[in-house]
């Protein structure tokens, strides 16, 4: 009995040690190149390279000064360029703007002509870029985009432009079709009188600091219409209501937002401020925090308009 108890213990011993999977540990230097492909080639087709330089297959650019090509990359109908700038986002992306625009490249309307910055946000996030990140567009190229980012103190702008077996989607288009479809589309908004009311609304950055207890439990988002912008979180902070109440309706009120009045109670603290917009009219902003208990807070701040039509959706926050 004993003897076999023993065995029954080893094999269990033996099959717990056979079954374990190391911890996976990040790849900080170096990838094995097959792993690199087998992991970004998405299609399977081998359509996957990287490249020390500006691979041949990237649109002809003439580099401005002050950039320096770092390497390139082909993945599943895509190209994509990093370019290492000293420049700040504010100089480099005309730069490159600019250059575009003298090769031929037609710079795309936007959408949304305002950066989506406001809501709640972390302490100390990156605000939206103040110059835009356009598209550009070439007939014998299809789409190119840019965008810019720092890493470890290093700035680079990155552009990203199609194979020309995707051009322009499953529609054989040129660039100037594309164009005036989007501004069909602008102009259908702006007779529906669709106000982007996300463009007004403020920016209020949630307390972090170290000793604060700070953790938030629910991502921020924002959710609307023409006339109504509701943004809300919930977060788990060792803070008075007062306190929490204080520090983010300081924040609006430095925004173009004036108080019209607040109230305060054991359980809810809320004030609501007026903006004087043209376009819309007064503009009614009210924020309301909720103590829902153990050092859990709920917050929302919902702006309303007085015109414009009704209608959902939902937009996730920064």
């Amino acid at each position: 009995m004993a003897k076999r108890l023993i065995l029954r213990l080893l094999f269990t011993l033996c099959l717990t040690a056979s079954i374990h999977v190391r911890a996976a540990e990040e790849f900080t230097q170096t990838i094995p190149t097959e792993l690199a492909k087998l992991l970004l080639d998405f299609d399977g087709n081998n359509d996957f390279a990287i490249y020390d330089g500006i691979m041949d297959e990237f649109p002809e650019l003439n580099l401005p000064f002050g950039f320096t090509a770092v390497g390139s990359l082909r993945q599943s109908g895509m190209l994509r360029l990093a370019l290492m700038t000293a420049l700040t986002e504010d100089q480099a992306m005309p730069a490159i703007g600019e250059v575009l625009n003298n090769e031929g490249w037609v710079t795309m309307p936007e959408m949304n002509p305002f950066p989506r910055e406001g809501g709640f946000v972390t302490a100390n996030a990156p605000r939206a870029s103040q110059a835009r990140w356009p598209r550009y567009c070439r007939d014998d190229h299809g789409f190119l985009s840019s965008s810019y980012s720092s890493r470890g103190g290093v700035n680079y702008v990155l552009l990203t432009a199609n194979t020309r077996r995707g051009m322009f989607g499953f529609n054989s288009r040129d660039c100037q079709s594309e164009i005036e479809n989007l501004q069909r589309s602008i102009s259908m908004r702006a007779m529906r009188g669709n106000t982007d009311l996300s463009r007004f609304m403020p920016r209020m950055e949630l307390p972090g600091e170290q000793n604060s207890g700070y953790s938030p439990f629910a991502m921020a988002g924002m959710s609307g219409s023409s006339r109504e912008m509701s943004t809300e979180v919930s977060i788990e902070i060792d803070w008075e209501l007062d306190d929490l109440y204080e520090h983010i309706a300081e924040q609006i009120s430095e925004q173009q937002w004036s108080l019209d009045s607040e109230s305060s109670g054991e359980i809810t603290a809320s004030g609501t401020w007026v903006r004087e917009v043209e376009e819309t009219g007064n503009l009614i902003g009210a924020l309301t925090v909720t103590n829902s208990g153990e050092n859990r807070f709920d917050l929302q701040f919902v702006i309303r308009s007085p015109g414009g039509r009704s209608g959902g959706s939902f937009i996730r926050a920064n």
